[in-house]
């Protein structure tokens, strides 16, 4: 199971950032 990213909930998270304790998808990892 895939986990969702913690902005926009609509995609697979490809990392976490511990700063933010929050799993990110490469789009808002952009932003």
């Amino acid at each position: 199971m895939r986990t969702l990213c913690d902005v926009c909930e609509s995609a697979a998270a490809i990392l976490f950032c511990a700063a933010d304790e929050a799993a990110l998808c490469r789009a808002c990892d952009d932003k």
